[in-house]
């Protein structure tokens, strides 16, 4: 807050130099250049508060016109208060206790103990895990032939004969008619 204040008095005085000086006729307006120096989270709720008090002029364009500097300042003061005010009862709100883990408490000894004991008296793997698999193909070829018997000729010594055509097969053209 300090530092904009301070800034803020430094701008004035340049720009009543510069008119008493006549480097700058009539009311430029330089607002938009004072809100680029600030932070875009600053700049974004200065916005939002001056359309919602309809501080903000719409141009024919669709855009808005920034107000006068003596109500910018409101604005931006308005804003840094409040920024202000929420750090401050960030800071004096107490702060939840740490939790600490079972390891904390407790010396690199102790806590090397435990962990060899509970990697001894972990099971080792058995081979149950083959026996199982294989009982589990076996199982889903049965109901495989179940489902779909083995197709077998009458004469088990022949192969089985399909019917061959002089012509491959070829697919029917889309374009003609049937």
């Amino acid at each position: 807050m300090t530092q904009y204040r301070k800034f803020i008095g430094e701008y004035e005085v340049i720009i009543t130099y510069l008119k008493r000086y006549q480097y700058i006729q009539g009311d430029i307006n330089h607002n938009q250049e004072i809100l680029a120096s600030l932070s875009t989270s600053v700049q974004e709720s200065i916005y939002k508060e001056m359309i919602k008090d309809k501080a903000m002029v719409q141009a024919l364009d669709g855009g808005y016109l920034i107000p006068r500097l003596e109500i910018l300042k409101l604005y931006i003061e308005q804003d840094l208060e409040a920024k202000i005010l929420i750090k401050q009862e960030e800071f004096s709100k107490p702060k939840p206790p740490e939790k600490k883990t079972r390891f904390e408490d407790e010396s690199w000894d102790e806590v090397l103990k435990q962990v060899k004991e509970l990697t001894q008296k972990t099971p080792q793997p058995r081979n149950e895990g083959k026996e199982s698999i294989k009982e589990v193909l076996n199982e889903l070829k049965n109901l495989s032939e179940a489902v779909d018997p083995p197709r077998r000729n009458w004469n088990n010594n022949q192969e089985q004969q399909f019917p061959q055509n002089d012509q491959p097969y070829r697919p029917r053209n889309p374009l003609l008619p049937f």
